[in-house]
């Protein structure tokens, strides 16, 4: 596995601010790309409606544990994770804090989606 990027940070259900179903078809062909080409970050940050892109639409949840596989570690915000009830539905990467989402954001190479 190359690691182009050391974090990927995923702050909303998709990438942009368009259309929302654009915006997760977006996702899932950012993270596919990254799996075809081999070059997975080291980490996936999700925090806000991230977290629902993660646990809730099934292509990107299958998506980030190919990822996960691969040695990526995946990060989801707990304070996000509680607050749009979704902890329960955990079911790929960890359960991060706020200090997670931070230190990703301040290493060398990021992509923020």
């Amino acid at each position: 596995m190359k690691n182009s990027k050391q974090a990927v940070v995923v702050s909303r259900e998709g990438m942009g601010s368009g259309d929302p179903e654009l915006g997760l078809r977006l996702l899932r062909k950012y993270l596919a790309s990254d799996l075809e080409r081999d070059e997975c970050a080291e980490r996936y940050v999700f925090y806000n409606g991230g977290v629902k892109a993660a646990l809730l639409d099934d292509e990107v949840n299958a998506l980030l544990k190919q990822l996960e596989q691969r040695g990526s570690l995946i990060i989801l915000c707990g304070t996000c994770l509680d607050f749009f009830e979704l902890t329960s539905r955990l079911n790929v990467g960890t359960n991060g804090c706020m200090g997670d989402v931070r230190e990703s954001m301040a290493m060398s190479r990021v992509d923020y989606l």
